[in-house]
């Protein structure tokens, strides 16, 4: 075999082989897809407490199920989500339950890559106009840990007044994926009156 015919054969084959690997890179899906998360919310809220007149309290219950055979949170595999909660009144976080009024398999708190994707899933669903507009804290996040599904969260906030009744929160499941320097990240917003 002439130098000439080696050299159309390893281009050839490097062609494929570019052809193959773009073809795989197209193809990756993420872990967790959207179809394997149910989340449902409703508000209660309470009357306010005696002791406590300036004040009164709401409580958001959020139910979070998966039909994944997969972990939600797999660091290992680089994957992982967090639940926010927007609303544009100045509503301040004072806690959150699991089952058991426990915080066990709960962490709070706030992450640059879902919360971006967060405040971008707010501004194509038209609820923001805006990134300015958007102030997600370290309080307004949160990510369940656990692998035993369906789970109640309660999320407890106050404000010094009472909601409206046209008063909307969001409640964001922000999902985080890198595969092969493919982002295969999603959200999902659910409106709440």
């Amino acid at each position: 075999m002439s130098r000439r015919s080696m050299l159309k054969y390893g281009v050839v084959l490097f062609v494929l082989l570019i052809v193959v690997c773009v073809f795989y890179w197209i193809q990756l899906n993420s872990d967790i897809s959207p179809t394997d998360i149910n989340l449902s919310a409703k508000m209660n809220a309470f009357p306010s407490d005696q002791s406590i007149t300036y004040t009164d309290k709401n409580e958001l219950v959020i139910t979070l199920d998966s039909s994944s055979k997969k972990p939600l949170v797999d660091k290992t595999k680089g994957y992982f989500y967090t639940i926010y909660i927007y609303t544009p009144l100045g509503y301040r976080f004072l806690d959150i339950k699991g089952p058991n009024n426990s915080l066990d398999n709960i962490s709070i708190g706030y992450d640059s890559r879902t919360g971006k994707k967060a405040i971008k899933a707010l501004i194509n669903n038209n609820v923001v106009s805006g990134e300015n507009e958007v102030r997600l804290t370290i309080a307004d996040g949160f990510t369940y840990n656990d692998k035993v599904f369906p789970i109640s969260l309660r999320y407890n906030f106050s404000h010094n007044k009472q909601l409206d009744d046209n008063q909307k929160f969001y409640v964001i499941f922000s999902y985080y994926q890198e595969k092969h320097f493919k982002n295969l990240s999603w959200t999902k917003i659910l409106e709440l009156y």
